[in-house]
């Protein structure tokens, strides 16, 4: 997550660590300080449209913070202690936070108030065991689930509706759910490759459920298919700078070959 001074935000096993560009602050708990973060196992971060960034934690709900701040200030700490808060996303007003938990689907946060409540919707849909969030540029929520399901909310009626990606790759986790500059939705999945939404319900998945391994991949120019390539680990040419302005299929890379 990036806030707008170009923070960039990460949650981690030993809390929430900002890289300002020039070193890492890590955000820990202090016993001793009611404002510190209330767990250091971090499972999601998120950062909302008023540059107040939200934690999610494994075992104590969700800590919120101002970004601008220069000693940041605990905000509030809803009671979600076995939920597991694996995604988060801006709600339907400034205030609102979205709260994705496995065991407690999908809850609404009132930043304001500091409460907590369940979000309206059909019973399959609280049923699921969300591990991801976002909110596109329709305003549209899309869910991801830990067993491999793909929810679209649409923003004007409200209605769920269950997506179909190609290649079965429903059959594995959403670990993650991404917004590029050019408006097109990223979906990674676990052992199931990257898939790509671009409006009018197509989408377009860069590697098979089939590929079991990270490895390097590349475009076949003569098939037009993702091929391996021997590319065990690599970094943009561009840097992050590449990643959000080009094709990914355009960006070349850096490689570095791990020998045991």
């Amino acid at each position: 997550a990036v806030d707008s001074h170009g923070g960039v935000w990460l949650a981690s096993d030993i809390g929430a660590i900002k890289y300002t560009g020039r070193g890492f602050i890590r955000y820990s708990h202090d016993p001793l300080d009611a404002n510190s973060l209330s767990d250091d196992d971090a499972i999601s971060i998120f950062v909302d449209s008023r540059d107040e960034v939200w934690v999610g934690t494994r075992s104590h709900g969700v800590d919120g913070f101002d970004a601008n701040s220069l000693a940041l200030g605990h905000l509030v700490t809803p009671t979600l202690t076995s939920a597991g808060v694996y995604a988060l996303a801006e709600g339907d007003s400034s205030s609102e936070v979205l709260v994705g938990t496995l065991s407690n689907g999908l809850m609404r946060l009132d930043a304001s108030a500091a409460t907590l409540s369940e979000v309206p919707g059909p019973a399959w849909v609280k049923r699921l065991r969300i591990s991801a969030l976002l909110r596109d540029r329709d305003h549209n929520l899309w869910i991801g689930t830990n067993d491999g399901k793909l929810v679209l909310q649409d923003h004007a009626t409200g209605a769920y509706a269950l997506q179909k990606l190609p290649l079965g790759s429903n059959s594995y986790g959403v670990t993650g759910i991404h917004l590029d500059n050019q408006g097109a939705v990223w979906i990674s999945l676990y052992l199931g490759g990257v898939c790509r939404w671009d409006g009018g319900g197509h989408y377009t998945c860069l590697a098979g459920p089939d590929d079991k391994r990270f490895e390097g991949r590349k475009l076949n120019e003569e098939t037009n298919q993702i091929d391996f390539s021997h590319n065990p680990f690599s970094m943009p040419q561009g840097e992050l700078e590449a990643l959000n302005t080009q094709d990914p299929l355009t960006i070349k890379a850096y490689q570095y070959d791990i020998v045991c």
